[in-house]
């Protein structure tokens, strides 16, 4: 009887070191401005690539996940289409001291439409978002081949989107890729 009972507290013990490591990732999806549809499509497709490569995925539209405690519980925070002001001070320093201390950060569509007053948050991101042109189709050019996200990709790739505008891009951001804006007509959105 005490043979079984060590086993199983061993694995009781195994298991639970098992779920602590397996990383995980906070989706953040919260918006003061726009609020794109597509959000929940992008939490269920974030939510499966999680199930098919083993990492665990935790949603939240409330700014206060952005404390110190709650996010060491992540090796990442993927901002999904957020917009505006999200985070009060506080808020921003325990993000920031997440960023320096490890921390990933995933920036998608309009998070680049996030916090454009934080000089910090633009430095991360590596640009602000000024606008917009209506949905038209755009070629985008691939400036690194050679890098796993973009390796597979044609170049030009012939797309339809909202083809953001950005001000006081960082000279240390890598670019992976551009669309040929001469061929685009521009809006302000």
């Amino acid at each position: 009887m005490k043979k079984i009972f060590l086993v199983i507290m061993v694995c009781t013990v195994l298991c639970g070191y098992q779920i602590q490591t397996k990383e995980r990732v906070l989706v953040f999806t919260k918006t003061v401005r726009y609020h794109h549809e597509s959000i929940l499509e992008g939490v269920k497709a974030i939510q499966k690539m999680g199930k098919e490569n083993d990492f665990g995925v935790d949603t939240t539209t409330m700014s206060n996940a952005f404390s110190e405690e709650n996010l060491s519980k992540y090796d990442a925070v993927i901002f999904l289409s957020t917009s505006g002001n999200l985070l009060d001070s506080v808020q921003k320093l325990s993000f920031q001291k997440y960023i320096r201390s490890g921390g990933g950060f995933v920036g998608i569509h309009s998070a680049s439409a996030s916090e454009k007053e934080w000089p910090w948050f633009g430095d991360l991101v590596g640009a602000v978002f000024t606008n917009h042109p209506d949905p038209q189709i755009g070629n985008v050019i691939v400036f690194d081949k050679n890098d796993p996200s973009t390796k597979n990709l044609p170049s030009p790739w012939i797309r339809k989107d909202e083809w953001y505008n950005f001000k006081n891009i960082r000279l240390n951001v890598h670019i992976l890729l551009g669309v040929n804006y001469i061929l685009y007509t521009n809006s302000n959105y």
